[in-house]
């Protein structure tokens, strides 16, 4: 009887395990797509033609552009205008 405790909880052991596996490769995956996206926004933000949607000027300074390439933000906030 003991042994086959001893089984099962090796089996369960075991079963936890390849869970936990697959939970650390999917949120790897996850995190490495997190990281695309965050580095195409910064790439955006960097590289901008320095006009608004509308042709205006974009008055972003740089660290209005890395703010807004980690949030997502399209807006100059001194303007309130689109950016490209």
């Amino acid at each position: 009887m003991p042994d086959e405790n001893i089984n099962k909880a090796k089996d369960a052991a075991g079963d936890m395990l390849e869970d936990a596996k697959e939970v650390a490769e999917n949120l790897w995956e996850k995190a490495k797509d997190l990281g695309e996206q965050a580095k195409d926004r910064f790439d955006k933000a960097m590289n901008t033609d320095g006009k608004t949607k509308d042709g205006s000027d974009d008055t972003r300074d740089m660290v209005e552009k890395i703010k807004d390439a980690v949030t997502g933000d399209n807006v100059d906030d001194k303007t309130g205008k689109e950016i490209d």
